[in-house]
């Protein structure tokens, strides 16, 4: 008897990215010593089992094509397959002390015409990330850093990415290139400061980005949607009065074949205060590729620093990141990022919470033009969320105040060429 697709969506190898608590996962009694590639392979023989289950597909019939999701979904499971194993020859390769050899065996999965199909599925314009009510608001995009006796924040420029003079000081991320600048940026605050290891707001200076209105389209590669946030897209376009379009199915199909890249991307730290994490390994990998190849020019991901279980309470788009590596290499800062980017001129925390965020001089924060603008009816006004198992509008926290005075103040390009 095949099961219901909607189940699909909550089957354990599911659950286990995004959240800190492996133990919930596999057996008690291997969670300390067991090794991340133990884990992931078990994981990815766990989802090839389902994947094998008879699944129920109800026929989508407000379709504007004739493609169907039944139709996707053999491919999808024999992708899936190879994409799972290559990545664990990936993580051994690695392991054994061979990391080029295991880049030559990721570029290789990657390569392949149905993988690299399913990739290319995954690749989406900057202005129209998708999230299930509507669109991303292109103009809420931040980033935060802490101040202290030996780091000083004046202007733009300490809010950009880290200049190359100063890469020694780059420390490994989960999307990184070792020693090469990354910009980093967020959806929230809420979630700059998750990832930031919730520093003291005392010390907090923060910018707001936005893209430039000019110059080419940007892409990236996402991987912004949790397998709940499927579930319940999924849910909608079953109800949905409106045609589906044959985007909308292979962007699913490309969800349940490249899983296991996304889980290899996504599985939280283990051994946190270690200078080395396993679990690093493939996204630092595919952030290379993603550099190398260009297809694309950053990477968007769903934050592990808010495990699915606490963030069900909060909307999705207040959840992922961006990652874009630097371009160019001639200049202390990457020249094409400057050009993409427009950011407001570092505040502190506390001020932004002090201060009244309407001034003369100041643009004033017109919600109507913004939503038309953007395409985005909700600009999280009226947005709740549950933080620390309070329900609130999140504009009325410190991270809502914060944003909105910094919609109230002007973003203009970085200057690249004053390193003063």
């Amino acid at each position: 008897m095949p099961e219901s697709l909607d189940s699909f969506f909550t089957i354990p190898p599911f659950q286990a990215a995004y959240n800190t608590e492996r133990k919930k996962w596999v057996d008690t009694s291997r969670v300390r010593s067991e090794q991340f590639l133990d884990y992931y392979s078990d994981l990815v023989n766990q989802y090839n089992v389902q994947l094998k289950k008879k699944w129920n597909f109800p026929k989508l019939n407000n379709c504007d094509t004739d493609i169907q999701l039944s139709d996707m979904f053999p491919d999808a499971r024999k992708v899936s397959k190879r994409v799972g194993h290559l990545i664990c020859q990936t993580i051994k390769t690695y392991l054994n002390g061979n990391p080029y050899e295991a880049y030559k065996v990721f570029c290789k999965m990657l390569k392949n015409q149905d993988v690299a199909s399913s990739i290319d599925d995954l690749i989406f314009p900057l202005k129209k990330l998708r999230c299930d009510y509507g669109f991303y608001d292109h103009s809420r995009y931040f980033r935060i850093r802490t101040a202290g006796e030996t780091v000083s924040i004046k202007s733009r420029k300490h809010l950009f990415h880290v200049p190359f003079s100063l890469r020694h000081t780059i420390a490994p991320a989960r999307y990184s290139i070792l020693g090469y600048p990354c910009l980093y940026l967020s959806s929230s605050l809420y979630t700059c400061w998750e990832e930031m290891g919730r520093p003291d707001f005392r010390s907090i200076f923060l910018s707001r980005f936005e893209l430039t209105t000019t110059g080419r389209e940007r892409k990236v590669f996402g991987f912004f949607r949790t397998p709940a946030d499927w579930k319940k897209i999924y849910n909608l376009w079953l109800g949905k009065n409106e045609p589906l379009i044959e985007w909308d199915i292979k962007n699913i199909a490309a969800f349940i074949a490249l899983w296991p890249l996304q889980l290899a991307c996504s599985i939280p730290v283990f051994h946190c205060n270690s200078p080395f994490k396993e679990e690093y390994i493939v996204p630092q990998l595919f952030m290379q590729w993603v550099r190398d190849l260009k297809k694309a020019d950053g990477l968007c991901f769903r934050t592990t620093a808010v495990s699915q279980e606490k963030g069900k309470g909060i909307p999705p788009d207040l959840l992922f990141n961006l990652a874009f590596p630097a371009r160019t290499t001639e200049n202390e800062y990457c020249l094409e990022l400057a050009k993409d980017f427009l950011l407001t001129e570092p505040v502190s925390f506390e001020m932004s919470l002090a201060c009244e965020p309407l001034g003369i001089g100041q643009p004033q924060y017109d919600p109507k033009a913004l939503a038309e603008e953007t395409g985005s009816a909700n600009l999280r006004s009226n947005t709740h969320v549950t933080l620390e198992q309070r329900v609130t509008i999140y504009e009325h926290t410190s991270f809502g105040k914060a944003e909105h005075y910094s919609l109230c103040d002007y973003a203009q390009k970085v200057d690249v060429n004053n390193l003063s």
